[in-house]
């Protein structure tokens, strides 16, 4: 049985904490290559020890001639660690994160000859590739109130979260809280993905052209 469509995922840095995108990312990758983007939720950094250590560990990521592998994980499995700056997302800042993003995606993609793959964004911050990327399907997976957790930038998520619910083909949340305003299937955390992901691949949406005309 071949492999299915490749997928995109933009979710939270892989390994740091036990997360549900990265559980439902080793289920998909039983059945399809998967990219891998480690990103971040935009927390405004602070002189602890944690941040100088978790920006040092960064740092030695990206400059790594091993930075988009991870020893252990399926070989359907590739990442990529775009080197984000991790300060107010304006002017300069936003757009080199953004670009890194894009460019280190596509370079990815390229190499992985990923084509049309399914994009499955997990962090607000995907919404900056939305279009840019060849997809044939955008999904937007809510694990939590983005803009109201503490010490982020609050505006900014909350920009690239409304872009995400208006321009999603398919929205998933793990609670019901998450599914005001929203057309939106919930999914428990850890929820098996058997079920769904067989008839994601169906065919493309018009979604890539309709981001580019924007």
């Amino acid at each position: 049985m071949g492999m299915k469509q490749p997928m995109v995922v933009v979710g939270d840095e892989w390994g740091l904490h036990p997360t549900s995108v990265q559980h439902l990312t080793r289920r998909l990758v039983q059945t399809r290559p998967v990219l891998y983007a480690n990103t971040f939720c935009h927390r405004r950094p602070s002189w602890s020890r944690d941040d100088a250590s978790r920006a040092w560990a960064k740092l030695r990521l990206w400059f790594s001639s091993n930075g988009n592998t991870h020893h252990g994980v399926s070989s359907n499995l590739h990442f990529c660690s775009p080197a984000s700056i991790p300060f107010l997302p304006v002017g300069p800042i936003r757009s080199w994160n953004k670009r890194q993003l894009i460019g280190g995606l596509r370079e990815q993609i390229k190499v992985n000859n990923f084509e049309n793959p399914i994009l499955f964004v997990a962090l607000p911050f995907g919404a900056e590739a939305v279009g840019r990327l060849g997809e044939r399907l955008l999904i937007y997976y809510v694990m939590d109130q983005y803009s109201a957790m503490p010490n982020v930038y609050a505006d900014y998520l909350e920009e690239l979260e409304q872009a995400m619910l208006s321009q999603a083909d398919l929205i998933f949340v793990t609670s019901k809280i998450y599914c005001k305003k929203r057309t939106a299937v919930r999914l428990p955390l850890f929820y098996c993905l058997t079920a769904w992901t067989s008839s994601i691949s169906i065919r493309p949406s018009n979604h890539s052209e309709r981001c580019r005309r924007n």
